[in-house]
């Protein structure tokens, strides 16, 4: 009989086993929410930034546009005084 272990060493070790199998599984889950959250906040990130990039894109384009059309018009413009089609008073040109 002396080789038996006691009943109370028994309840200890599983009763360890079972905080640390459950205690684990919560700081598992705990860690992989703040691993999806960080990543979470960078795809949003990335996405504003994805989002501001076409808006300045498109902005940048429209005043590409504008000052191509810009130019264009005061070329004609030139053109007309040169050959002399432009009314003297507010006229439009020919």
């Amino acid at each position: 009989m002396k080789d038996q272990v006691p009943l109370w060493a028994t309840f200890v070790i599983a009763g360890i086993a079972l905080v640390g199998s459950v205690g684990g599984a919560w700081l598992n889950g705990f860690f992989t929410a703040r691993r999806d959250d960080k990543r979470w906040q960078r795809e949003r990130e990335r996405a504003d930034l994805d989002y501001w990039r076409d808006k300045r894109v498109k902005v940048y384009t429209d005043v590409i546009d504008q000052a191509r059309e810009s130019c264009m018009l005061l070329t004609a413009i030139g053109e007309a005084l040169q050959r002399g089609n432009v009314m003297r008073y507010g006229g439009s040109v020919s």
